[in-house]
């Protein structure tokens, strides 16, 4: 009886140390990914009066190709916010009702980006990211309907930059 018990025993430790073993080599096969780095952030700062002013001088020291928060005097349908970022060489994300960024592609041939920002949200849309040329973006700032365009420096990466709380609070 009592070797029966030990063999359980040892059969139990035995079980349980290749458990482990496989376990801390599933750990060491798949390590946990880096964080994102979110150093850039688009839009105001809580209480900031002067938002217009620092986006301007963003959008004046722009030259090389950049992401950039165009932000309306109202929100826009679909249509008027896609015609208002023409001039930008490509929409990445749109922001609706103060909701979390909603990212959207270019269009295929044949298709216009009003629909592409229409099949994204029935909501209208407050502000919009582009990527764009220090020039494009002027051209975009000159419509109209935009209130500013916040540019980010050329080596911001699309993923790792943030928007303020008073934009919507997303990461994108």
């Amino acid at each position: 009886m009592r070797s029966v018990t030990g063999r359980r025993v040892v059969a139990t430790l035995l079980a349980a140390g290749v458990a482990l073993s496989a376990l801390w080599a599933i750990g060491v096969a798949t390590p946990p990914l880096p964080s994102v780095l979110q150093g850039d952030t688009l839009g105001p700062e809580d209480g900031e009066e002067n938002y217009k002013q620092r986006a301007d001088e963003t959008l004046r020291a722009a030259d090389a190709p950049a992401f950039a928060l165009v932000t309306f005097d109202t929100a826009l349908s679909a249509h008027d916010a896609a015609m208002a970022v023409v001039p930008a060489r490509r929409a990445s994300a749109l922001v609706a009702n103060g909701g979390a960024p909603i990212a959207v592609g270019e269009p295929p041939a044949g298709q216009l980006r009003d629909e592409i920002f229409q099949q994204a949200t029935t909501q209208p849309i407050d502000a919009v990211i582009v990527y764009g040329s220090g020039d494009e973006l002027r051209a975009v700032a000159e419509q109209p309907a935009v209130f500013a365009v916040e540019v980010l420096p050329s080596d911001a990466v699309w993923g790792a930059f943030a928007l303020t709380r008073n934009v919507s609070g997303g990461r994108v």
